[in-house]
């Protein structure tokens, strides 16, 4: 039975202009699921209930769905508005609440940083859900939790029985700037003949080499991979390591434990990056 891992991503912003956003997934049964029906799920059940547990400055103001298909991205956005909590301030920007989940199968975690939180549930750094403000919100955050399990979210979780890894033992540039790397290990089939997946290379040419990091590749073979862009390098000198991490989908259980955590926003939304524009690389 086909099955796709759908993304489903809240934005929201802050009265500085700046923001962040929260992520969490859904398994289909479909490899075309429906993407307004996620938008509808988000829209009418888990983001009025995270809205509740914002501060005051703070708003969720988009929503959007999506899943990888081959060369593409299947995508489903929508503006929308739910304002915090107006009888709340908020804490410091980059104060999170930390959220230890784990699975049903009781074998997998996952924290998901929960940014926006209101400051009366932070004391000296530590988690203090105290009095009837504290009850109110574990209330809420109890809420939402019955809301994503119900719903069936979860996350993907790097699966060992679905991962390859093994050794690059030579790489070719062809006339076109595209780099072909030849790899041996004992897991090579796990990744499907041509599909475009990510796959983490390292210690090339004794880890000199601009080929190391995740790369976009395409699998030629259960020996060949091929980039997808261009990619400038110099000849082959010494083997490296390659690793693709594969997953499986874990819905979520139980909220394990909570405690202050610290997760940065990002640069204002709507204004230009102030940093170099990216750089091809070859």
């Amino acid at each position: 039975m086909p099955s796709v891992i759908v993304k489903c991503v809240m934005t929201v912003n802050d009265s500085t202009g700046s923001g962040f956003q929260e992520v969490h997934h859904w398994l289909s049964d479909s490899d075309t699921p429906d993407l307004t029906a996620r938008i509808t799920s988000l829209n009418d059940t888990i983001a009025p209930a995270r809205a509740l547990l914002l501060s005051q400055d703070c708003s969720i103001v988009n929503l959007r769905a999506s899943y990888p298909r081959p060369g593409a991205v299947a995508s489903q956005p929508k503006r929308v508005f739910f304002q915090g909590n107006l009888a709340q301030r908020g804490g410091a920007q980059e104060e999170s609440l930390a959220v230890l989940w784990n699975d049903t199968t009781h074998t997998k975690t996952k924290t998901t940083h929960m940014r926006g939180i209101w400051d009366i549930i932070s004391f000296n750094g530590e988690y203090h859900p105290d009095g009837d403000i504290g009850a109110d919100w574990s209330a809420k955050l109890d809420n939402l939790k019955t809301l994503l399990v119900a719903g069936n979210y979860g996350w993907p979780s790097k699966d060992p029985l679905l991962s390859a890894s093994g050794s690059v033992t030579n790489y070719v540039i062809g006339v076109d700037g595209l780099v072909t790397f030849t790899v041996s290990g004992p897991n090579n089939a796990r990744m499907v003949v041509d599909s475009i997946i990510e796959v983490n290379f390292s210690k090339i040419n004794k880890s000199t080499s601009p080929l190391r990091g995740a790369i976009l590749v395409q699998v030629v073979n259960a020996t060949t991979l091929k980039t997808v862009y261009q990619i400038a390098a110099g000849p082959f000198v010494s083997q490296g390591r390659f690793s693709y991490r594969g997953v499986s989908f874990k819905k979520y259980s139980e909220m394990l434990s909570k405690s202050i955590g610290r997760r940065a926003q990002g640069r204002p939304f709507g204004q230009l990056p102030g940093r170099a524009r990216a750089r091809p690389r070859y």
